[in-house]
């Protein structure tokens, strides 16, 4: 990417929001996205502005917020919330349990499913949902700091 280009994915965020396009506060911003997103390709930036605006968020897209869509969007791989980690946890664990076949779930699921004795089978009260949620979190954020902060995702 060069920063040509990234100053007109800059200028569509500006414009859709009504934000300054020249200017001091325009270079400013310009530079911060450059330090953020030098590493990425400008297509990924340019269709994460485009979901962003189709979606039509009240605020201005912060920097982090495209950077993350954009790795994601690279990655294919989005990590699962807290609710669909607990479900994928408790799918692998009533097939597992019936004997049938299941998806396995997420890495990060897995992950943390490998944290509790058993692989977690034991978990299946409201408290242990949330015990799980906590450990699960814990280990997101890891993942998040590896993934987003740059690096081989990148």
């Amino acid at each position: 990417m060069d920063k040509d280009a990234l100053a007109g994915a800059v200028k569509l965020v500006c414009v859709n929001w009504n934000l300054p396009t020249v200017g001091p506060p325009f270079q400013d911003r310009c530079r911060l996205w450059w330090d953020f997103l030098n590493d990425v390709e400008i297509d990924l930036v340019n269709e994460a502005i485009k979901q962003l605006i189709s979606l039509d968020q009240r605020f201005p897209p912060r920097v982090g917020q495209v950077r993350r869509l954009v790795i994601d969007m690279k990655l294919k791989d989005p990590i699962p919330s807290p609710p669909e980690a607990w479900a994928q946890l408790r799918s692998a664990i009533d097939a597992s349990e019936a004997g049938v076949t299941f998806q396995k779930p997420h890495d990060l699921v897995g992950q943390t499913m490998r944290s509790f004795p058993n692989s977690g089978t034991a978990l299946r009260t409201n408290s242990d949902r949330d015990l799980f949620l906590s450990a699960y979190d814990r280990i997101v954020q890891n993942a998040e700091k590896e993934r987003y902060l740059g690096g081989s995702n990148t």
